[in-house]
Order: C-alpha cells, then structure tokens, then sequence
C-alpha cells in the first residue's frame, strides 16, 4: 500500500541521518505539551521503535510516567506552526514562541482526528518532524511480517510484568483481542509448547511463538475448508517454492502479473524483506503462506490506483466527482463541531465537491 505524501509530506533522507535522528527520537526530548483543558506542561518526546509508538513521558515523584502513547502508523500529517485549537485556547502561554518551534501531528483511525500540540527549540522542532514524517512513513509501508512483530511487542509490553515475563492468566486476557475463543485446556496446551523451563511464565520470543501457533493452527482449519486446494501448493507440506506459489497466483487469484516469473520472485523477497534468504530463490513457509493470505500485500485494492493512472485531460463534466455534504462538521450532525479541517481532509480523502457553511 503506498503512503499518501501528500499526507505526511515524507522527504527521503540518508540512512545516517536516520540512524542519527531515530537515535535522539530514542533518547527523548524535552519539550512543551499544549493542551486543550488544561495549561502547557513540560514532558519528555520520545519514540520506542520497537513498538513503532510515540510516547509522552511525565516525571511524577521522581521517575518518568507513561501519560499517552500514539501509534506510528496512525499517523496522517504533521505540520510546522500553531494551527490548533489547543494554541488558540492558550495565548499568553504560548505567544513568545515563533512558528518555526511548534508542531502539530494529527492522528486516528477514524474521519474525527486527535492531534498533538507542541513546542520545542528550532533545531530540534525541525528533528523531530523529519523524523516522525520518515518513521511514519516506513510505519505503514513495513512489510506485513514486521507489522506483526511489531504490535506483538507493543501487546507483550502492556502485559509484562516488571521481570519481562507474562502468564498464562495473561494470555487468557489476550485472546478477545484477537476474536478467539479457547478451551482453558487447549490454552495450557498451546502455553506448555512455549513454556520450555516449566515455571508458569514466558518472554517476548515465548509470547511470539505462542502467537503464531494459535494463529496458524486457526488458519490451517481454514484452509482444510477449501477441500484441499491448499495442498497442491506445497509439494513437501513445509514450504512453497516460487513456481508453486506462481501456480497459486495463477490459478487462485487470477493475476496476470504471475505470468512473469521474475516479478513474482522480486513480489516475494519484498513481502519476506530477509537479506539471509535473499541470495536464493525465494519460498514461503507454510506459516508465512498463510500470513500472506491475510496480509495487505494480498488486498483485492489494486495499488496501481494509488497514483493516478487515468486520462485526467478531458472536460469536468466528463467525470464523476466525489462529493461531500455537511462538509465542516468533524462528527454527526448532534454534539460534533465546525472546523476548517473538516475540509482539508476531505479534500485530501478524493472529495472535489464540498458543501461550504457561513456563519453571520
């Protein structure tokens, strides 16, 4: 799926300036939070890469406090200046700051974003949005195999306890979020598997394992529904080769592209992003089939549409045109509010027709 840029306006940057600025995002940076409710506080920026999060930290009684966290891939724009509701509702505490020291970053799943207002020296302000455009960007390009490491570390991190270790009433707790039920039996099953010192706890790579074995062992009941289609893609039952998965790509999903061998072999080493692996033809595990199945990468979208690809030089009247009624509000009709950015995202989401509101 490729990033919208003109979302988050990512630049391309040498790999040692990454290295660099991902360094002090790591590290954390004091700055001034500006809130809607209440007055700006100092608080420490940091990003945990290995969870892909930006995480706001308070000292409270001497040691640093998790006071919110926002997903990377979440992530839909940030911008240089004090266009927010939270500098307007604050003046006074935040007039002597030029516009080249704040920031704003606007996230969420949902049509109503959230945003975050802040305040930091020059130099650093113009860091930290470099490098949170950069991360944000790789955030929703990862490959699906990364994505999922990634919010496993994120799940086994809001669970652990202070010796890094998590129980099976843990996992338990776990399952609704996945929409999976167990019998309290099987879970000790799957968790005696991973269990390997037999003391009624597990680490990250314990959780990871126990994971992918449930994941898998639900998939594979799946794929027993298609009365054995799955089986003549993987000759040896263990892995499937570049000429079987091209056979599936062919004949399953009807894509004409599987025709060039070579471009199903460069699809592959994309998807699986493994420098160990790439020096030889590529394959899939069985697991990894199975993933790939249930991964961005196999979205009936074709990303081809990302771009535009169409002729865009005949008159206006020659197109439809995606509109949008009620434009300026940012919920339902009822509770929600007027706002100007209402409109920039839905011109940003394809809408070129908009209902504009006056008020007297």
């Amino acid at each position: 799926m490729a990033l919208n840029a003109n979302c988050l306006n990512s630049i391309p940057i040498s790999m040692s300036e990454n290295e660099q600025i991902y360094r002090k995002l790591e590290k954390g940076t004091n700055l001034l939070k500006v809130y809607l409710k209440r007055k700006p506080e100092r608080v420490t920026f940091c990003v945990k890469l290995e969870t892909r999060q930006i995480l706001l930290l308070k000292q409270v009684a001497g040691r640093s406090v998790l006071e919110s966290a926002v997903d990377l891939r979440e992530v839909k724009e940030i911008r240089i200046g004090k266009n927010s509701k939270a500098f307007e509702r604050w003046p006074e505490e935040t007039r002597k700051f030029q516009n080249n020291e704040c920031f704003l970053i606007f996230y969420g799943n949902s049509f109503t974003l959230k945003s975050l207002s802040c305040v930091a020296k020059k130099d650093e302000c113009e860091m930290l949005v470099k490098g949170i455009r950069q991360l944000a960007a790789e955030s929703i390009n990862a490959p699906y195999p990364l994505l999922v490491e990634t919010w496993l570390r994120k799940e086994f991190y809001s669970m652990e306890n202070l010796r890094g270790v998590i129980t099976i009433k843990d996992l338990k707790a776990f399952l609704p979020k996945i929409n999976l039920k167990l019998a309290t039996n099987r879970l000790k099953e799957f968790f005696q598997d991973v269990d390997t010192r037999r003391v009624g706890e597990i680490g990250f790579e314990g959780f990871a394992s126990f994971y992918h074995n449930l994941i898998h062992d639900e998939q594979l009941k799946l794929c027993e529904l298609f009365n054995g289609t799955f089986g003549q893609y993987t000759k040896d039952g263990q892995r499937v080769t570049l000429q079987e998965f091209q056979k599936f790509l062919l004949e399953e999903q009807k894509d004409p592209d599987a025709l060039d061998e070579h471009k199903v072999s460069q699809f592959m080493r994309d998807y699986l992003q493994d420098p160990m692996r790439d020096a030889q033809e590529p394959f899939f595990t069985v697991p990894e089939f199975l993933d790939f199945l249930f991964s961005k990468q196999n979205d009936a979208w074709d990303a081809k549409h990302n771009e535009v690809n169409q002729d865009m030089t005949q008159p206006l009247v020659n197109y439809w045109i995606a509109s949008s009624h009620n434009t300026y509000l940012t919920g339902d009709q009822v509770k929600s509010e007027s706002s100007t950015e209402a409109y920039a995202r839905c011109l940003r989401m394809g809408c070129r027709c908009i209902e504009l509101w006056k008020v007297n």
